[in-house]
């Protein structure tokens, strides 16, 4: 069986990236990062390494000026 986390509550990706529930909440109401809704919860299902990579890829690179 795969041991990669699918999905991360509210909480646990706040934690995870130490980013606030409100800009969690602006990142998926933008559609910067997809959940879904199971019942009452809410569960996001863009893994924190994903986005930071989507949002700073080249960010870090190094120019040879």
């Amino acid at each position: 069986m795969n041991s990669e986390k699918l999905g991360w509550s509210i909480l646990d990706w706040c934690d995870a990236t130490s980013l606030g529930r409100t800009k969690t909440f602006e990142l998926i109401s933008n559609g910067s990062i997809r959940s879904i809704r199971e019942g009452r919860r809410r569960i996001i299902i863009t893994s924190p390494a994903d986005y930071f990579n989507a949002k700073y890829s080249g960010a870090l690179e190094v120019s040879d000026d």
